[in-house]
């Protein structure tokens, strides 16, 4: 029996279908289980707060970065196999003016008397107050996550959805012709807000998305992406580059190109040719490159720098002694 998961999924891919296609979305779809290099979480550090009743706190926001304005994000999740985590050591602010779990009980006319409302820690897609939020809908398992940032809960603590019937947040595909104005596609920052925590301490974790690839349904995976500090997780994705990183989310734009080689003269693998230094390998002391001794005046094989005797041992045991 499919978990709750795969289910909301399956109603995501579903939405816009044909009749026909909506029996078994998924088998007529098909989907990856890999994300594509270039689609990352980036948690960004928003504001430092100095003062007031969230001093000493930082809000943080998390956004999937995409490759296109028209990829487009349907359901964020977790379950049995795919947890979703989320590891605040500190926990994370609730305002108590948000009744709800997202961005939608965000009301920016009430900034003015209530400031730290703009900083409410909530789940989201796209929606950042109820002026950008298409209000997502919500589906729960065995773990209810979503107590977590309502607004009774002042302190919202870590948590991990690995249950067998899963959880998620999601919204329905509104057709390629809304992305221009609907908040789950890419668009063109080609970032789509995914949560915001207030919090003492740090965020980490990790969370399954559905993506959309180019607001095509066809074009769909679904992939646990770890949550990643603005400036981590990234390296060079060019595998023709001296510095190819396999394990890179997204391309810093450090690659490297060029002739790899030692460029030191002074090393034994020393290559005229090198315009990039790496791998420079050196004799061992009182050794040339070949292992033979430098300074061996009596040719004993025992380089002088270490020989007791330089010259001929006698019968009585003398260093060049009389014999």
């Amino acid at each position: 029996m499919k978990n709750l998961v795969t289910m909301v999924m399956a109603l995501c891919c579903s939405i816009g279908f044909a009749i026909a296609q909506q029996n078994n979305p998924l088998s007529s779809t098909g989907y990856s289980t890999e994300a594509p290099t270039g689609f990352w979480l980036e948690l960004e550090s928003v504001v430092e707060h100095d003062g007031g009743i969230l001093d000493g706190q930082t809000t943080y926001r998390v956004y999937l970065n995409t490759l296109s304005e028209t990829d487009y994000l349907s359901a964020c999740s977790g379950d049995v196999n795919n947890p979703l985590v989320i590891d605040a050591p500190q926990g994370f602010f609730n305002s108590p003016f948000n009744a709800g779990w997202n961005a939608q009980g965000i009301n920016p006319f009430f900034l003015t008397q209530v400031p730290e409302l703009a900083f409410d820690s909530f789940l989201d897609i796209g929606g950042e107050n109820s002026l950008t939020s298409v209000g997502p809908s919500l589906a729960e398992g065995d773990v209810m996550f979503s107590q977590q940032f309502l607004g009774s809960t002042p302190l919202g603590s870590s948590f991990i959805v690995d249950d067998e019937t899963g959880g998620a947040w999601f919204i329905p595909f509104p057709g390629l012709e809304a992305a221009d104005s609907h908040p789950g596609f890419g668009g063109v920052e080609k970032q789509i807000l995914v949560a915001q925590f207030t919090s003492a301490g740090g965020i980490g974790g990790g969370i399954q998305i559905q993506v959309f690839q180019g607001g095509d349904q066809n074009e769909e995976f679904r992939a646990v992406l770890p949550i990643c500090p603005t400036g981590t997780c990234g390296g060079c994705t060019d595998e023709s580059a001296l510095n190819f990183d396999s394990e890179a989310l997204y391309d810093n734009g450090d690659c490297e190109f060029g002739v790899g080689g030692c460029t030191d003269d002074s090393a034994c693998n020393y290559n005229a040719e090198a315009t990039i230094n790496e791998g420079c390998e050196y004799a061992e002391a009182g050794l040339d490159c070949e292992g033979n001794c430098i300074d061996d005046v009596d040719a004993d094989g025992i380089c002088d720098e270490l020989d007791d005797c330089i010259g001929e041992i006698d019968a009585c045991g003398v260093c060049n002694g009389p014999g």
